[in-house]
């Protein structure tokens, strides 16, 4: 009977193995959905944070060349040989200097009178200034000089963009005065949109792959790293490559851009392949009007969906590759398992009921507590879901696997096969209990406690070294029973990560070596630290000094300088995002704690962090 009870909860567990695995999946599926909508909405705000970046500081750039052409009518020289016909020497020097500075942006200045007739105008090329002809400045005057200029000006101002060939100008306007306020004339210096935006764009970084363009109100590229697309609309590229194509997603693009001052999209662009097929490509991007003197533009940067998530799908791969994993090894169990019972059913059936029935007050308890353990609740995200699943998965196996362990010495012939069974099937349990630890992040973690410094940091230690590849020697020194510290135990996690994190990658993942260590700070240094925080005057307070020491790679001090900025990183982009020093600065400014770098080229970095613990168990704890 006994038996036959175990052979029936066997098959129970198998037919119930497709059941489970079902669930895990649609579980990892929705939740691997829900990462992917989270990331691609982070992607979205900073790319729009991006475009109010990029458009601040292009127009800010047009105000500076707007001043730089302002600084023209301060030159005597130049003002008076132009409208009074007067020999200079210096206004050539004068010109130079002007063209040379504008990055070649600038290779024309056009003087007109108060009727609007050119008086002069000169042109810059090869180190040279020359006098231009009239039929060749009319490009840039006709059509493009306000009629009503001299009514409206304000003294400088831009013209709206307007293209010559493939390329793209927009004209700056100086009216020039006399002494007594009288108007003389107008300076126009057109400025070539696509050079000043090559320039500043080799200014300007985005971590994504994407790129920024200018269009106007009529939707045509004003700016755009590619010469070729200057003057034309994304639709009219679109049906030039392909006449029969569908424009209507980049229709509606358009129109969404036309009735919003800002936004952030979502649409599909195309690529010719080798073999001349067109391929669709999601992207995501956002945008923003600026208005440019009487202009309107509008900054756009998109870029490729599958990049922003690209993280996301990297995750679900690790993911399914782990579930995979763990589902084979409890079916090569559950088939060894099977085979043991077949084994069992050609020994005397009454051997085996007297073994049994000595025990069966002891199976009924297991059987108490693994019902009970079959309670527990699912938590966490996906990966702590699943996770939580194989602890169901491999609990009952290795629970029948030590029952029937029980009824063999270590002389039988099965009994080196259970053995087997159970380490590999405690092997998974324990690998699944460190990372449900690891990833465990409820609230009552994120609340602010006391803690041990020495207890909570060797934890995080641990907890993170242990996912740090085993070419990389650790040395730690953690001093016992420092005292208590009051923060949330995430954050000591972020930051011990984030360290350590740093230091791996500084060694480009060779072999290496990180030293930590835990320590009180002296007397004078724990003075220092109490004066310049929020601590000071704070009787009960001590201060330990957390160092995390690699021996990699070393940085400059131009490095230095910005590590701390988000962003900003010197790995490839697979390799960082430019976030970990930025987040562990976050910490310390959270708590008013002090963080201190020390590196040099070739010979490793040292980043330590200071802060407090109670000498005394505080009042309000």
């Amino acid at each position: 009977m006994i038996v036959k009870r175990l052979l029936n909860r066997n098959n129970i567990l198998t037919a119930l193995i497709p059941c489970l695995l079902l669930v895990s999946v649609l579980l990892t599926w929705f939740g691997y959905r829900g990462l992917t909508k989270i990331t691609k909405e982070n992607g979205q705000n900073f790319i729009f944070q991006s475009v109010q970046f990029f458009s601040k500081a292009l127009e800010l750039s047009i105000e500076n060349k707007k001043e730089d052409v302002n600084n023209l009518i301060f030159d005597d020289s130049l003002i008076n040989h132009v409208y009074d016909n007067l020999e200079t020497k210096t206004y050539e020097s004068h010109l130079k200097h002007i063209f040379q500075s504008s990055n070649n942006e600038v290779n024309t200045i056009v003087f007109l009178d108060t009727s609007g007739n050119i008086t002069t105008s000169y042109h810059y090329d090869n180190q040279q200034i020359t006098v231009m002809a009239d039929q060749d400045v009319r490009q840039f005057v006709d059509g493009h000089f306000p009629n009503n200029y001299y009514s409206e000006s304000d003294g400088t101002s831009t013209g709206k963009a307007y293209y010559i060939g493939q390329d793209s100008y927009m004209n700056i306007y100086q009216e020039v005065r006399n002494d007594r306020g009288e108007i003389r004339g107008t300076i126009i210096v057109p400025v070539n949109l696509q050079l000043f935006f090559e320039k500043f764009l080799s200014d300007f970084e985005l971590s994504y792959n994407g790129y920024p363009v200018v269009k106007n109100r009529k939707m045509d590229y004003i700016m755009h790293p590619s010469t070729e697309r200057v003057g034309q609309s994304i639709v009219e590229l679109r049906q030039q490559d392909s006449p029969d194509a569908d424009v209507s997603d980049l229709e509606q693009l358009e129109a969404q851009q036309l009735s919003q001052q800002s936004g952030k999209v979502e649409f599909y662009s195309y690529r010719k392949t080798d073999d001349n097929q067109d391929k669709k490509r999601r992207r995501i991007g956002a945008f923003q009007w600026i208005d440019i003197g009487d202009d309107s533009w509008l900054v756009m940067i998109d870029a490729d969906y599958r990049e922003v998530t690209r993280d996301i799908a990297e995750m679900g791969f690790v993911i399914a590759t782990l579930f995979v994993m763990v589902i084979i090894g409890c079916l090569i169990a559950l088939v060894a398992l099977k085979k043991i019972q077949d084994k069992e059913k050609v020994e005397k059936e009454n051997q085996f009921l007297k073994e049994l029935q000595a025990r069966k007050d002891e199976l009924h308890e297991k059987e108490k507590k693994l019902y009970e353990m079959s309670k527990m609740e699912t938590i966490g995200i996906v990966t702590t879901t699943i996770v939580h699943d194989m602890n169901n998965f491999l609990t009952p196996i290795i629970a029948n696997a030590e029952l029937i362990a029980e009824g063999y010495t270590q002389e039988d012939e099965q009994y080196d096969d259970l053995q087997e069974i159970l380490k590999a099937a405690r092997i998974g349990k324990e690998m699944s209990t460190n990372i449900l630890r690891f990833s465990k992040n409820s609230e009552e973690t994120n609340r602010q406690h006391l803690y041990d410094v020495s207890d909570v940091i060797r934890e995080a230690v641990a907890q993170v070294a242990s996912i740090i590849p085993e070419s990389i020697n650790f040395e730690v020194e953690i001093e016992k029973d420092l005292g208590m510290t009051q923060v949330e135990r995430v954050d000591i996690q972020n930051l011990v990560y984030n360290l350590l994190k740093n230091a791996y990658q500084s060694n480009h993942g060779e072999q290496g070596k990180i030293f930590i260590t835990l320590k009180k700070v002296s007397q004078h240094s724990l003075a220092q630290f109490l004066k310049r925080t929020a601590y000071h005057g704070k009787d009960d307070m001590g201060a330990v000094l957390f160092e995390v020491r690699d021996t990699g790679t070393g940085m400059s001090k131009e490095i230095q300088e910005q590590i701390y900025e988000p962003f900003f990183t010197t790995k490839n982009e697979d390799e960082g995002t430019g976030l970990g020093l930025f987040v562990v600065s976050s910490i310390v400014k959270k708590y008013d704690w002090q963080i201190k770098v020390a590196s040099k080229l070739g010979e490793g970095t040292t980043i330590s962090v200071t802060l407090p613990y109670y000498t005394s168990t505080p009042s309000n704890s």
